[in-house]
């Protein structure tokens, strides 16, 4: 994390990569792998552990609410960077109906609003 946080993603992604590896079942690491993945533009490697951690038990799930709440989020990010834009305009409204609540100011609720009206032409979203 210390390598990510440094901006140093050559080194994140040996590190992150290698910790996953050996702890396959560990929502928060396989998180910042998809999340070091999609930061380094290895978009193929980034949709693959976000749809699998979409997927991933409840219980899992439940014990990581914040990262978990993020997932569709990042898949969003993903599939749009793809040229899928339904998929992404469906996980951006899935997003945001999690985050409908949220304090003014997180950066991921601000972007997934601005993508979503973008992606739907410019039509109110809110």
């Amino acid at each position: 994390m210390i390598k990510y946080a440094s901006g140093d993603m050559d080194q994140a992604l040996r590190e992150i990569g290698e910790q996953a590896e050996r702890e396959k079942n560990d929502l928060k690491i396989r998180y910042w792998l998809a999340v070091t993945y999609l930061e380094s533009d290895m978009i193929g490697e980034a949709v693959q552990e976000f749809e699998r951690l979409s997927n991933w038990n409840i219980l899992s799930r439940a014990r990581n609410p914040l990262l978990s709440s993020k997932i569709p989020y990042f898949l969003g990010v993903c599939y749009e960077k793809s040229g899928w834009e339904k998929r992404a305009i469906e996980k951006y409204e899935e997003f945001l109906e999690i985050w409908k609540d949220a304090d003014p100011g997180i950066p991921e609720v601000e972007d997934a609003r601005e993508r979503l009206t973008r992606l739907k032409g410019g039509t109110e979203t809110s």
